[in-house]
């Protein structure tokens, strides 16, 4: 995409030389005439062009000076929009980690519940085995049951491990069992924080898109409804995911009802290193993340509306394929 931008800008700067090389050239031979017209009034020179700097010795000096210019800005907005792509990375990878951070966290949450069961089961078959009590079918029981810990093991290290495998290419997708694996990835915590979600989502409903990136940013969105929710005192915490899909856009809709965002701090949400947590558990990095992986990598935008006590995000996607 920068390299896209550079190439755009280096071409205007090519016809915008030319341009001014075109207006110079007819500006320095309307003044040579004048100038030319002038001397034969006040010495009668029948052919006064002799005692002139030819015409084209001062068009290459001013045509290299607007050159010397234009390469000066071209060279000058480069290296910035250069520097401004490079700051984007940084802040990618620093949200990556910080991320990263936050997964580690939750998997040892999830694995916390059928690693004690599963010592638990091997506790008791050799208190049975000591007590010479263990039989054939209490056996294969709790064996199932530690085999099915164990795959549920599993299948938590697959999800974290697709989600953070970088997605290249566009995917058919079905949005609701795209929110549905982001749900299941932070599973304990919403657990912990009895935070429920709400999925009202046509199963039919599908998308093209990069997954990864689109799994990110709810994941993002839901983790900062779970955040509100700490800070207020409320019997039921619910977030309410919807889709509404019309000829060109699929826009995901995510509110939760924590008593909305201070209007004084409404318009800098989307600012790098912004939060309004502290910074043992904020970095202010992730809803800036969100809105620049929605619209640089998924070309679409990310909005925000504060309604009485609810807050709604809505990602709007282009609808290129129907499915």
């Amino acid at each position: 995409m920068l390299e896209k931008l550079l190439n755009k800008i280096k071409l205007i700067f090519i016809l915008l030389y030319f341009l001014v090389s075109i207006i110079l050239y007819f500006i320095l031979n309307y003044l040579h005439q004048v100038e030319a017209d002038n001397l034969i009034k006040e010495y009668s020179f029948s052919s006064p062009t002799t005692s002139l700097v030819p015409i084209w010795k001062s068009y290459l000096i001013m045509d290299m000076f607007v050159l010397i210019v234009f390469l000066i800005i071209y060279l000058t907005l480069r290296y910035f929009f250069i520097q401004m792509a490079h700051k984007d990375e940084l802040l990618a990878k620093q949200s990556r980690f910080a991320a990263l951070g936050e997964m580690i966290s939750m998997i040892a949450h999830q694995w916390r519940q059928p690693l004690t069961g599963m010592g638990m089961s091997v506790n008791n078959l050799l208190l049975d085995v000591e007590l010479g009590e263990l039989n054939e079918k209490n056996l294969q029981k709790k064996l199932e049951r530690i085999s099915t810990q164990i795959s549920y093991l599993s299948n938590t290290i697959d999800n974290f491990k697709n989600f953070f495998k970088p997605t290249i290419k566009s995917q058919v997708v079905e949005i609701k069992k795209l929110i549905e694996d982001a749900c299941s990835i932070i599973g304990s915590s919403l657990k912990n924080s009895a935070v429920i979600v709400d999925i009202n989502i046509d199963k039919a409903l599908k998308i093209s898109t990069k997954k990864n990136d689109l799994t990110q940013i709810v994941l993002n969105l839901i983790k900062n409804s779970m955040d509100a929710y700490k800070e207020v005192d409320m019997k039921v915490k619910k977030i309410e995911i919807t889709v509404v899909s019309d000829s060109k856009h699929i826009s995901i809709i995510v509110r939760d009802y924590a008593g909305g965002i201070d209007s004084e701090i409404l318009e800098n949400i989307f600012d790098p290193y912004f939060s309004t947590k502290d910074a043992k558990n904020g970095t202010g990095l992730g809803l800036y993340m969100s809105k620049m992986i929605v619209e640089d990598h998924l070309g679409g935008h990310l909005d925000v509306v504060v309604k009485e006590n609810m807050t709604i995000f809505t990602i709007v996607l282009n609808k290129n394929e129907e499915f």
